[in-house]
């Protein structure tokens, strides 16, 4: 089964699913409710993961256990929080680059 991963706002979610039921030849279904106050981050970071498992290459449908969507989705939000927490815990004195490379094997 391949599952539909996005952020829904509360207030337009009713024309949201609209609009999917109308574009899509399934009907979808919400499947998971994740509350988190970082949103973007997490909807970033899970989609980043998941992109392995896309089901079509432009769209945002993932063949993947729902088990591990939701273990993914509390890594992600984990990490948001642990980020947030380093990057603001110090102040920043700026005038620096960083440069990532791949490790050779």
């Amino acid at each position: 089964m391949s599952y539909k991963i996005g952020v829904l706002n509360v207030q337009r979610c009713k024309r949201r699913m609209r609009t999917h039921q109308t574009s899509h030849d399934d009907n979808i279904k919400v499947k998971i409710v994740y509350k988190t106050d970082f949103i973007d981050e997490v909807e970033h970071c899970l989609k980043y993961y998941m992109r392995e498992k896309k089901y079509r290459k432009y769209k945002e449908f993932y063949q993947v256990d729902t088990d591990i969507i939701k273990k993914m989705l509390k890594e992600c939000d984990r990490m948001s929080v642990s980020s947030r927490k380093t990057i603001n815990g110090k102040p920043h004195k700026g005038g620096y680059f960083i440069y990532i490379d791949k490790e050779k094997s």
